[in-house]
């Protein structure tokens, strides 16, 4: 069995999609100059309880993600969306009740004639 397929089979997958923020990214200083938009999409694999409760304790807070991604953009600049997105990563990472993520950033207007540029990465927690 594949680590996705036991995924799916073991976990909730929670989604946030296009949480847009407004930071400092880019590799020259012209780009680092002036804020820029991000489209930043996470995937969170939780372990699904045995029982369904309509409960938020019986789930992972989606404002968890959001919040480190706010105190992540905020902290500094960056040069890379890479860089960007696997700290992000290893933020919600550390909390242990998190099995896996998948994270995407899109800066829109980072190419003409395009929808944007985007880094996408899939880690498993190894905690």
């Amino acid at each position: 069995m594949s680590v996705l397929e036991n995924l799916t089979l073991t976990c909730r997958k929670l989604s946030i999609i296009d949480y847009e923020v407004s930071l400092s990214i880019g590799v020259t200083p012209l780009e680092r100059s002036v804020a820029q938009p991000v489209r930043i999409s996470v995937d969170v694999w939780v372990p699904a309880p045995a029982a369904l409760s309509d409960s938020l304790s019986s789930t992972y807070d989606y404002t968890k993600i959001t919040r480190v991604i706010d105190e992540t953009v905020t902290a500094r600049s960056f040069c890379l969306q890479e860089t960007l997105i696997e700290l992000v990563a290893g933020k919600i990472l550390a909390d242990s009740s998190v099995r896996a993520i998948r994270i995407r950033s899109c800066k829109p207007k980072a190419i003409d004639k395009c929808a944007g540029a985007a880094v996408e990465i899939f880690r498993l927690n190894k905690n």
